[in-house]
């Protein structure tokens, strides 16, 4: 599939070094798949699908910020998928990694994109990075929630004053 090609490809290219320059000042990173579901997925640990490449680059940032700086670098995943039979083989591959946050919700991502974004007070020393490409409408709904969000961060940052 196209998109999963071009997905892995930005995963592979881009997100180590997104992630090396968000540990650089920040104790911990989210990432977020809106659409988790191993496409054609050719090995027995995932590691040819979205999921396990974000992984796999994820933690070579976080070996690295911590060799070469010392930092205690945490990562947490929400991971999306809105088929239940996809859902299964992600839930069983996430249950078996211990040394990385990870919720796995079976839903669109129209609905779970509400429960990401509008929380600032509980996310705000986090810095998602959202990969929504697949779908247009995903996109437009991320970019809505995302605005939510921003306000309701502005209110509590007035409160906080």
């Amino acid at each position: 599939r196209e998109q999963s090609y071009v997905k892995h490809h930005l995963l592979r290219d881009y997100l180590e070094r997104f992630a090396h320059i968000i540990g650089s000042w920040a104790d911990s990173i989210t990432y977020v798949d809106g659409f988790s579901v191993p496409w054609n997925s050719q090995t027995s640990d995932f590691s040819d699908s979205s999921f396990g490449i974000a992984l796999e680059q994820l933690k070579k940032a976080q070996k690295h910020l911590r060799d070469s700086q010392g930092r205690d670098f945490r990562i947490r995943c929400f991971f999306v998928e809105e088929t239940r039979e996809a859902f299964e083989k992600l839930k069983q591959f996430t249950d078996n990694v211990s040394d990385v946050e990870i919720k796995v919700v079976n839903s669109s991502f129209e609905d779970a994109c509400k429960a990401i974004v509008l929380n600032p007070q509980a996310d705000k020393t986090h810095h998602n990075l959202i990969y929504a490409t697949r779908s247009p409408r995903g996109v437009e709904v991320f970019k809505k929630a995302e605005k939510a969000a921003m306000e309701e961060m502005e209110k509590v940052r007035a409160k906080a004053r």
